[in-house]
């Protein structure tokens, strides 16, 4: 992920850089902070404040920078929906562990998705936002909804590789199997590292929908087995 640093300085925005991990987007937050708070501000956003502390300061940031700030917060919602879902993992699924650590998950997904759409509220034009909404979207089941946000993810930024590699997941959830296929040409063809990615995930969505397979879904399987 490449960085935007939001000072008056520098003549670009966060549109203009396409991000790679979830991990370099934090240093979004850190740097415009850094950049446009005043020196006892940009201290707590190493650390050393509180919810409140940071609500309040949000009045002094730019549109842009309120936005970055609901996107982190989303973010982190999802870090913690990752972390139920791996404990979940851990259990049997008729287990009350498993379902339990499901249900954290869920509700942290649907906090991160309050927190994407606050963050485009500010500023339509985030795709890092639209992809993260329509990520969270789809581990809720709202497959419908998360393709919307991926398309606007992609009006905004068409090679955008994160967004079409999750907007294939979606398809695939859906049965969309054409759909899947050109996504996958796509990247292999311009983001070699993302087919490898969604390639993963089809075999292992193959592997848990593994009983009662229709033609259609035979043949897509054949399809994958080349990848």
């Amino acid at each position: 992920m490449g960085i935007a640093v939001y000072s008056q300085a520098v003549p670009w925005s966060l549109n203009d850089i396409q991000l790679s991990n979830t991990a370099m987007n934090r240093l979004i937050y850190i740097i415009a902070l850094v950049c446009l708070m005043s020196p006892t501000v940009a201290l707590a956003a190493a650390g050393s404040y509180s919810s409140g502390d940071r609500l309040t300061s949000k009045s002094r940031l730019s549109k842009e920078s309120q936005a970055i700030f609901y996107y982190n917060d989303g973010l982190a919602q999802r870090d913690k929906a990752t972390k139920y879902e791996q404990k979940a993992a851990k259990y049997d699924r008729q287990d009350k562990s498993h379902k339990k650590f499901l249900a954290k998950a869920d509700k942290a997904y649907r906090k991160a998705i309050e927190k994407y759409k606050r963050a485009l509220n500010y500023d339509n034009q985030m795709f890092q936002a639209h992809t993260s909404l329509g990520y969270a979207l789809r581990k809720i089941g709202l497959f419908d909804e998360s393709l919307m946000s991926y398309e606007n993810a992609l009006h905004i930024n068409p090679n955008y590789a994160e967004a079409i590699e999750y907007k294939a997941q979606a398809h695939l959830q859906l049965h969309q199997y054409d759909e899947v296929k050109r996504s996958y040409l796509t990247l292999r063809r311009d983001h070699p590292e993302y087919a490898d990615k969604l390639s993963t995930a089809i075999k292992n969505w193959l592997r848990n929908n593994g009983k009662n397979r229709s033609n259609r879904l035979q043949a897509f399987a054949q399809w994958a087995s080349y990848l």
